[in-house]
């Protein structure tokens, strides 16, 4: 992958540096706060979920540049990370006809059937924090290095643990690109690292803190010797400080993404790494493509686009470069 914004993974040490439409039960459209009105163009935007820091912090920047080249953001989406509710939900937004799409897939096969949909009315499609297995068609791809997250993750875990003891994964799903990637970093990291360590079994825990939190309480029983837990996303990892917490249990988290709760066990010590994205980076990319693309200067937009993720420690988190890349509050 090429590109002038292309970037090698690294970590950074602190020595070295609005309508609401009817869908199928159970599928709520949500339309966020800080849309712009009256653009020339409008772009519609779907997150994986809503209610979320990380796609609530792309949303702010999205609507930074938007704002800046009177553009319009229609942003929809639904609370849960599922596929079939997403699906419904670009059916509606197709339906409204927006001038082009930017997408969070939550499945890299099952989106694409909805996504050939715009493509076939003529709506670019830009996508970000994700793939689809078929990528044809796509203008623009904007992503964090997964994989390298993950290995920062593995590295830390290892350190954390002295090498010893069970190691615990807790994602959301499987089968997701963005998520496999990260697990198999830090599971690639932590054994080259850590040969001795035992890795449980990859556990599968949906989309809510509590479901995180009670798998974690289920590990604990599981593997006495538990030393280590590494959450694929930030519901996994609040769940998982949460489980801990509770049961006053010092055990090392290391987790992906940096949202105000992540932040906040991080300053109590209940969480001691976290992986940051660039969410306001991938926001500001998405909108400027969608931008340039509208109006005719399609020689700007960058057909793959992998970002930096940075490591987020006690040590480090004070640094201005680090402020830049936490996150905000979730909106609707």
């Amino acid at each position: 992958m090429t590109g002038r914004f292309l970037r090698k993974s690294r970590w950074v040490f602190p020595f070295l540096l609005a309508a609401v439409v009817a869908l199928a039960p159970g599928c709520a459209i949500t339309n966020g706060d800080g849309n712009s009105s009256g653009g020339s163009f409008t772009v519609a935007y779907v997150p994986g979920v809503t209610k979320n820091p990380y796609f609530s912090t792309i949303k702010r920047a999205m609507d930074s540049v938007a704002e800046a080249n009177d553009i319009t953001v229609d942003y929809q989406g639904t609370p849960n990370f599922d596929p079939t509710e997403q699906t419904n939900v670009l059916n509606a937004v197709l339906a409204q006809k927006p001038d082009l799409l930017i997408l969070a897939p939550t499945d890299p096969v099952a989106l694409r059937a909805p996504v050939e949909r715009f493509l076939a009315a003529d709506i670019p499609v830009i996508l970000i924090d994700g793939n689809l297995e078929n990528e044809d068609g796509i203008i623009s791809t904007i992503q964090s290095d997964q994989e390298a997250g993950g290995r920062l993750a593995g590295e830390r875990m290892a350190e954390l643990t002295d090498g010893k003891g069970t190691v615990a994964v807790i994602n959301i799903v499987s089968g997701v690109p963005s998520l496999d990637a990260r697990v198999e970093g830090f599971t690639n990291a932590l054994q080259d690292a850590a040969p001795d360590i035992e890795l449980a079994p990859v556990q599968n825990a949906g989309g809510n803190p509590s479901q995180s939190q009670d798998t974690t309480r289920s590990l604990m029983v599981a593997y006495p010797d538990l030393a280590g837990v590494f959450g694929v996303t930030e519901v996994n990892a609040e769940g998982a400080a949460a489980a801990f917490k509770a049961a006053g249990k010092d055990i090392p988290i290391a987790a992906y993404d940096a949202t105000p709760l992540e932040v906040s066990y991080l300053e109590e010590g209940q969480i001691d790494f976290l992986v940051a994205q660039n969410a306001k980076r991938i926001g500001e990319l998405a909108m400027q493509f969608a931008v340039d693309y509208l109006n005719g200067d399609e020689d700007s937009v960058e057909r793959h686009v992998v970002l930096d993720t940075v490591g987020v420690d006690l040590e480090n988190i004070e640094q201005p470069e680090i402020a830049e890349v936490l996150y905000g509050p979730a909106i609707n």
